[in-house]
């Protein structure tokens, strides 16, 4: 993952505008399918991603990141509020 980090300092702005469309794609499959660990590398990726972007490449895909985001959280609410005893709560 850490080679994805690079990438992102190596290519500046060129490498968030190939990566983030990537990471976004592969976030949006379905919970609960057969490639949950490609999943879950693919967010350890955004992670490292966002930590090693600099700010300025973070402000130019902020619309983008906080879709990803808010995506995976409403993924999540809607398979936690099966096993909960509360009603799903309105997430972004």
């Amino acid at each position: 993952m850490r080679a994805l980090g690079q990438l992102v300092v190596d290519l500046g702005d060129s490498g968030m505008l190939k990566i983030m469309p990537i990471l976004h794609r592969h976030l949006a499959e379905a919970p609960g399918t057969k490639n949950s660990h490609i999943r879950k590398a693919v967010c350890l990726g955004f992670s490292e991603v966002l930590n090693r972007a600099e700010k300025e490449y973070i402000g130019a895909y902020l619309n983008e990141i906080v879709k990803t985001v808010c995506m995976k959280l409403k993924q999540l609410s809607l398979s936690l509020s099966k096993f909960v005893a509360f009603p799903r709560f309105r997430i972004c």
